[in-house]
């Protein structure tokens, strides 16, 4: 009894959810809420994955597995989608950047990165030498059964997505969320 006289509502619900007694929740309404209750619902509602999650990866589409984000040279630098065939420019590295809260996503075959072209209020995405601008920073999401949606750092409502059809060649951009043009699956290699 003694410790809700002197800890109060910030202390007790911080602990319940650091505790993990609590899967998802939020606040109508607190007087003076704490920074630590504040931080701890924010990190119970939150889908990122964990920056554990750094290595070697093929991206693929969720509703068309055998495509997969592909460095194609031949775009001038877009990035496209491209039947799998395991070869280098198919495979992503994650790289964490705590400071940011997000990754880089770096191809493996020339090392540049996975970059929002926000030139000219341009949606396309593009691989390019990596000058740690926000362009070129993602959020990754985990939507469980839906599969991961990949968010710009710079714009969080904007996410990856490919345009038209599933064929090779479909070029990425950045946009919002579409349910059959937005989700991934990421599978280490």
């Amino acid at each position: 009894m003694s410790s809700i006289a002197f800890e109060g509502i910030n202390t007790l619900f911080a602990n319940l959810v650091d505790s993990k007694g609590v899967s998802k929740t939020g606040i109508v309404a607190a007087d003076f809420p704490g920074e630590r209750l504040i931080d701890s619902i924010i990190e119970c509602n939150d889908y990122l994955i964990d920056a554990n999650e750094v290595g070697r990866y093929k991206i693929y589409l969720v509703n068309s597995p055998q495509m997969v984000l592909d460095n194609n040279m031949k775009t001038d630098g877009r990035t496209s989608l491209w039947q799998w065939n395991g070869q280098e420019q198919q495979q992503w590295d994650l790289v964490y950047e705590k400071a940011k809260g997000a990754y880089q996503i770096v191809n493996v075959i020339d090392g540049k990165v996975l970059t929002w072209d926000d030139s000219n209020g341009s949606k396309r995405v593009v691989t390019v030498e990596n000058k740690r601008a926000d362009n070129q920073y993602w959020k990754i999401e985990d939507r469980k059964t839906l599969g991961y949606l990949i968010r710009s750092n710079k714009d969080t409502n904007l996410m990856l997505k490919y345009d038209g059809n599933a064929t090779n060649g479909a070029l990425l951009s950045v946009g919002f969320m579409d349910l059959n043009r937005s989700f991934f699956q990421l599978v280490q290699i």
